[in-house]
């Protein structure tokens, strides 16, 4: 999204605040805040920015990581399979 500002602000989306939620502010990573307990906001400067939100949460990461391992897995045991079948 593109957000203008006369002076510095806070941009602020009216969804839930989750962690997991990463943002940049013109391609630069930036924290996210709080606001009113339950929304998301980034600071911004005077001018035109680029806003870049991100939901990263660390289970689908978690999730992620397991997956490619189990995949690797496979590959080798199939691979395994493979070699045995071909030396008989």
């Amino acid at each position: 999204m593109t957000a203008r500002a006369r002076r510095r602000g806070l941009v602020v989306l009216t969804d839930l605040f989750y962690p997991g939620w990463k943002a940049t502010v013109d391609g630069h990573d930036t924290t996210i805040q709080r606001v009113d307990d339950v929304y998301r906001g980034v600071p911004v400067g005077p001018g035109r920015h680029v806003v870049t939100f991100s939901y990263e949460p660390l289970s689908w990461r978690a999730g992620r990581d397991v997956t490619l391992v189990a995949l690797a897995g496979l590959a080798l045991a199939a691979g395994a399979g493979l070699r045995r079948r071909r030396r008989r």
